[in-house]
């Protein structure tokens, strides 16, 4: 993947409107380091923790704009650099649930019983209807570990590109979740 990485990053550019980190050179294996390894530009900032909503929310139209540019992205060349489609499964929500159940049944004895019921509880009301399929160029692991914000909390970078995929635009939105205050999804 580190390849196609490197490949397909730079011809992002003209799609994104946020930072984010481009190869610069490219580490064959070798007897010191055996893996293959991409050197990157520099992205400042720090990760988004401790932000108030406020500073959340002044984000969202910039994350928006973000994900507009990331889905517009020609899906053809991306095929063309070797992206795959949907390599994690990420829309296959009967499986999901299947696995959170699993999870949960695992838990259990080490959470108390009301928070076991509480899950149980939203998993049932997980619908597992199919979604039409819609395809685009996602990030495919979106989430703030992978964002970073300047001084003012402002989103500066989107980090981490290895699970770049094509598949559909609603697997990126977690972030709107993970990150958005609830007025600003």
């Amino acid at each position: 993947m580190i390849k196609k990485e490197g490949v397909l990053l730079p011809k992002l550019a003209a799609f994104l409107t946020i930072p984010y980190p481009k190869p610069v050179f490219y580490g064959e294996p070798n007897d010191d380091y055996p893996f293959p390894f991409l050197g990157y530009t520099y992205v400042p900032g720090t990760f988004p923790k401790g932000l108030t909503d406020e500073q959340r929310v002044s984000s969202a139209v910039a994350l928006a704009t973000f994900l507009k540019g990331l889905h517009a992205f020609p899906l053809q060349c991306a095929r063309e650099n070797g992206i795959k489609h949907n390599h994690r499964n990420l829309l296959d929500i009967a499986q999901r649930k299947e696995k959170m159940q699993t999870f949960l049944s695992t838990l259990s004895v080490h959470i108390s019983e009301e928070d076991r019921d509480a899950i149980a509880n939203y998993l049932g009301q997980v619908v597992i209807d199919r979604i039409s399929p819609r395809e685009v160029l996602l990030h495919g692991d979106l989430h703030v570990k992978n964002m970073l914000v300047d001084e003012a909390g402002q989103i500066s970078g989107i980090i981490d590109w290895g699970d770049l995929n094509v598949g559909h635009p609603g697997a990126d939105l977690n972030v709107a979740y993970s990150f958005l205050p609830p007025q600003a999804r």
